[in-house]
């Protein structure tokens, strides 16, 4: 059968050292095919995109996407997909834990089937030298993806896959481009039963540092939640978890104040909801708002007066529904619950629309 033309996308920051080795491996790999390269880098500090962009003036199936406005691997790979013109897609990993000798087999394989996946975890599939945290938190994220995921397919957090492009078509207008794996999302709204899974060792980094941070995890267990309520503001959660956060800021910061600085307990109650209020706003600011954010001080001091107003405005808010429900007959600690879900709901919608101006930046 004729050979289908094949776009794979390779999403990157900060992979100056890796890129070069890849893109040299993938001529070799692919040289049989009619293919081409495309690299969507988050305008790397290291100049990864100036690297692709020299490959590409000598080889123009070598292209760059140099993105400006970091949104997510997940939107990178879509991005790259709306820019490609193959028949055949694919995704994989610049920092050489791929094993990209397996490209030819998952696309003779996609040949007969509509996605084909590189696995860890059937056989001849594994990881290279991972700790045992880094297999926790492989094991657990697969575990919790199976939330949401109906199908059988057994690497569902695999970043290295082949698909038709009829598959991209199908739930592009669907896809928020949430969370780090493209593939979960992809296997939460598809209904494809041509799915092979093709054992392959994940590698060991060799340059540069690992994406995984503390942030990319609440990153993930956001997308899942949303994945599962397609309708959820996934925003709006971030903005309840950060208030979470803000209690136990709150009470750590209290308990600072009382016992170990002796002021008095006004004073105490007072200070440690300020502080509260100002860890809440950083947190807003660098996640829940991050694609709209403050960065220099001016818009800062213009931002943080509105968002404090509105965190009053809220306990007012609270105050006041929790009067109202408990005088009604209400159990006050459910009417105190109801009243600070209101109160939220309320203070996210006017920090939404007033601080951080959302729909200006849409």
């Amino acid at each position: 059968m004729e050979k289908k033309k094949f776009s794979l996308v390779i999403p990157t920051f900060n992979e100056a050292e890796n890129i070069r080795i890849l893109i040299s491996r993938l001529q070799q790999v692919l040289q049989k095919y009619e293919y081409e390269i495309i690299i969507v880098d988050d305008d790397s500090p290291d100049q990864t995109w100036k690297i692709v962009q020299d490959y590409g003036k000598h080889d123009n199936r070598i292209k760059c996407l140099r993105r400006f406005n970091k949104k997510g691997l997940s939107r990178a790979v879509i991005d790259g997909f709306g820019m490609s013109t193959g028949e055949f897609l694919g995704v994989m990993d610049a920092d050489l834990q791929h094993d990209e000798k397996l490209l030819p087999k998952m696309l003779e394989l996609l040949e007969k089937n509509t996605i084909v996946i590189g696995s860890r975890k059937v056989y001849e599939g594994g990881s290279d030298n991972w700790n045992y945290f880094r297999r926790f938190i492989s094991w657990g994220a697969i575990l919790l993806s199976r939330l949401v995921v109906s199908n059988k397919v057994k690497d569902i957090m695999s970043g290295y896959f082949v698909l038709r492009r009829e598959v991209f078509k199908k739930v592009e207008d669907q896809l928020t481009g949430r969370g780090f794996k493209i593939l979960l999302e992809i296997l939460t709204l598809t209904e494809e039963n041509k799915i092979r899974e093709v054992g392959y060792v994940i590698k060991s980094r060799r340059f540069g540092e690992s994406k995984l941070s503390g942030k990319i995890v609440l990153e993930f267990l956001v997308s899942l939640a949303q994945f599962k309520w397609r309708n959820l503001d996934s925003r709006m959660v971030k903005f309840f978890i950060v208030g979470a956060s803000g209690i136990i800021v709150n009470l750590g910061f209290l308990a600072i104040f009382k016992e170990y600085l002796s002021l008095s307990i006004n004073l105490s109650i007072l200070l440690a909801i300020e502080v509260s209020i100002i860890s809440n706003f950083i947190l807003n600011n660098f996640w829940t708002f991050q694609d709209c954010s403050f960065f220099n001080l001016k818009e800062n001091l213009k931002g943080f007066p509105k968002f404090q107003l509105f965190c009053f405005l809220g306990m007012i808010i609270n105050f006041l529904v929790t009067k109202f429900l408990s005088f009604s007959g209400l159990n006050l600690y459910l009417s105190q619950f109801i009243g600070i879900v209101v109160a939220s709901f309320i203070n996210y919608k006017l920090n939404y629309k007033w601080t951080w101006k959302v729909s200006e930046h849409a």
